[in-house]
């Protein structure tokens, strides 16, 4: 794979699920070129968005477990959920704003209190927008709150 932007600008990108509570590999894709995503799927998968076929091939071995599969923004779209949750997996990801699908209202506003969140949901999935510009931390165990502007 090459990067340009990198210092090392050639490299291989690999993929994988692993259990966040005792890092158990489950499984892992390394990237070999263009649609080599959707090796294993059916057609009809084949068709949808790669980061979607790219979970969808890396969860095969915990269909149907009930678990949660936790993933970045590059990933996160309503048809992964949509997919996840028909094999009997759950979902929980960050959203890019600039997505088509999240309604206006849960975009950045200058209106919102600082801190604050806003809720949406249908009956199968929950939407929740926050405004960060208020954030906590602890420094040597003493709390400080700074508001960023």
């Amino acid at each position: 794979m090459y990067i340009p932007s990198k210092p090392a600008k050639y490299g291989q990108k690999m993929m994988c699920l692993t259990d966040s509570s005792n890092s158990y590999f489950y499984n892992a894709c390394l990237y070999a070129g263009k649609d080599t995503d959707g090796i294993g799927l059916s057609e009809e998968d084949k068709k949808i968005s790669k980061p979607t076929q790219s979970v969808l091939r890396l969860s095969k071995p915990i269909i149907n477990s009930h678990r949660n599969i936790t993933a970045d923004n590059w990933f996160t779209s309503i048809e992964l959920v949509e997919k996840l949750r028909a094999e009997g997996l759950r979902y929980v990801g960050t959203v890019r704003k600039n997505k088509r699908v999240i309604p206006n209202e849960f975009g950045p506003s200058k209106g919102r209190a600082i801190g604050s969140s806003l809720y949406g949901c249908t009956a199968n999935m929950t939407l929740v927008s926050h405004d960060p510009r208020l954030f906590v931390w602890c420094s040597q165990c003493t709390i400080e709150r700074t508001r960023i502007t």
